[in-house]
């Protein structure tokens, strides 16, 4: 509706305006949560994608820039946010056109891999010299050419391996075959994870073993080995962690998870206010904190910021804690910063 449509573009000038530093490199990020929803008769919760079972629930894919919320919608439970890779691509293209930035780099989880989007991103990164991708993809039954790379990979020394931690590691490919029925080829980098399983063998307690098991994926990107080898491109994508924060912190802090009508368009509506006024509370991070607490969640700057009754004792933070510049101490200061952010 038009509400919400103005929240996203009040959410987007924002961002594009405050968020970005000239000169300085962007990070897009597309991805998608689930919303578990306990009222089965509310509009589009349907059972359906979700990592909650069989429940009705709803799905909030989401674009953001450099950790900021850009775009987003509330789905029915089955519907998949596969069209938000598009989103995420135009509006990279966007930030290229304006030429505020370096380089722009999109990243995504297995969940928005396939071969079509991979062409899209591919041809976009032909376009502009100075965009690229990293697209995280799962070996799967359909995805023959990846289950070979991995069989591959079994044949070649272990010193072809490179650790990126005391349990992954990472092996270059180069540019193969990734896609085999569409005929796509992509620079791939092989990522092998050993994690520790525990498995039952028994009814009894205790009756349980531990076993560790290779689990594998791919990095697929448009990166030249020689700008970024395999070891800085499995940093790069993991830097999408702090993008996860942003579910996180907005389901603990901003009832992410109360959507609170039956219709789905007003519970969008409250999901758009929700994003904004986390949009707005991270850009007063960025500006005014200092760099060491930019990262805070919400939850710890409401105790700094706004006094609860029964709950939040500022001597407490003072004893834990140095004084803030920008404290409930200093309102003038206060006043001052959040005009700067948000003129």
């Amino acid at each position: 509706n038009e509400q919400t449509q103005g929240l996203k573009q009040l959410a987007q000038d924002y961002v594009l305006n405050q968020g970005l530093s000239e000169g300085a490199d962007v990070y897009v990020d597309v991805d998608l949560t689930s919303i578990r929803s306990y009222a089965a008769k509310r509009e589009g919760a349907i059972p359906g994608c979700g990592s909650h079972g069989r429940g009705p629930c709803y799905q909030a894919p989401r674009i953001s820039v450099n950790g900021l919320n850009f775009d987003w919608a509330l789905k029915p439970g089955n519907e998949s946010g596969g069209p938000y890779y598009d989103l995420a691509l135009q509006t990279a293209e966007t930030l290229l056109r304006e030429g505020k930035a370096r380089q722009v780099i999109l990243r995504s989880d297995s969940g928005f891999a396939s071969a079509e989007r991979l062409k899209k991103a591919q041809g976009l990164a032909e376009k502009f010299p100075n965009f690229h991708f990293i697209m995280a993809a799962s070996a799967g039954p359909k995805e023959s050419a990846l289950l070979k790379r991995i069989e591959e990979s079994r044949q070649m020394p272990k010193k072809r391996w490179r650790k990126v931690s005391p349990t992954t590691s990472v092996l270059e490919f180069s540019r193969r075959l990734v896609y085999k029925e569409e005929g796509v080829k992509a620079r791939a980098v092989l990522v092998k994870q050993q994690r520790t399983l525990t498995k039952r063998f028994g009814p009894g307690k205790g009756q349980t073993r531990k076993e560790k098991q290779d689990h594998f994926y791919f990095l697929l990107t448009d990166y030249r080995p020689s700008e970024c080898n395999a070891q800085n491109l499995f940093r790069d994508y993991h830097g999408r962690q702090n993008e996860e924060q942003l579910f996180r912190d907005s389901k603990q802090a901003r009832a992410f998870l109360h959507l609170p009508d039956q219709s789905l368009a007003a519970n969008e509506l409250y999901l758009s206010l929700v994003l904004l006024s986390q949009t707005l509370r991270r850009l007063y991070q960025k500006r005014v904190l200092p760099k060491k607490r930019r990262l805070t969640y919400a939850p710890t700057l409401n105790n700094w910021f706004i006094e609860i009754g029964g709950k939040n004792q500022g001597s407490e933070l003072d004893l834990l804690l140095p004084s803030l510049s920008d404290s409930p101490g200093n309102p003038d200061l206060d006043q001052k910063s959040l005009q700067t952010v948000c003129n």
